[in-house]
């Protein structure tokens, strides 16, 4: 199990409100102990509760804090001195068109104006198929390989992007 450990808080960017965070993080801990060795498990459920909920009001202002700070930091990456390099990074879905997707692929090198289909022709079919389906674990199409292909990828999949986050690089 994890131990709350007191962090040092610069006052410049703290103030007096985090600085009493602390504090108060280190009494509860003790409180716990204390409520832990008496046995006092229902005392305990009540705390967990108010904790949890405490939890997830501190979740969301990191989240808000997070979208800040994606939205004003000047480039992906920026190192703060004393703290280490911040990342913007953002996650997304995709929602593909695969049959629609792979009828386009396959018409693409089937009818190339002549009527022929020579081995080559399904060679490459086959090539660009398996550079670009989706034979990995994700299922995603690889848009990388269609984008080689003068794929527009927005024709075929609808992308639904996840909430910005920071991560911090030690």
């Amino acid at each position: 199990m994890s131990e709350i450990i007191k962090v040092a808080l610069p006052d410049r960017i703290t103030g007096d409100a985090l600085a009493a965070f602390q504090n108060a993080l280190l009494m509860m801990d003790d409180y716990r102990k204390d409520l832990a060795e008496a046995e006092d498990w229902e005392s305990l459920c009540y705390g967990l509760t108010n904790l949890i909920e405490f939890k997830q009001n501190l979740i969301a202002l990191v989240e808000t804090i997070q979208a800040d700070i994606y939205q004003l930091m000047p480039d992906k990456k920026q190192v703060v001195e004393g703290l280490g390099t911040f990342e913007k990074r953002r996650s997304n879905s995709k929602k593909w068109e695969s049959e629609r997707l792979l009828n386009d692929i396959v018409s693409h090198h089937l009818n190339n104006g002549t009527g022929e289909i020579t081995p080559s022709t399904i060679f490459n079919l086959v090539e660009d198929l398996k550079k670009a389906m989706p034979i990995t674990p994700s299922l995603g199409w690889r848009t990388g390989a269609l984008k080689e292909m003068q794929i527009d990828i927005d024709d075929y999949c609808q992308i639904t992007w996840g909430r910005p986050t920071i991560s911090v690089i030690k």
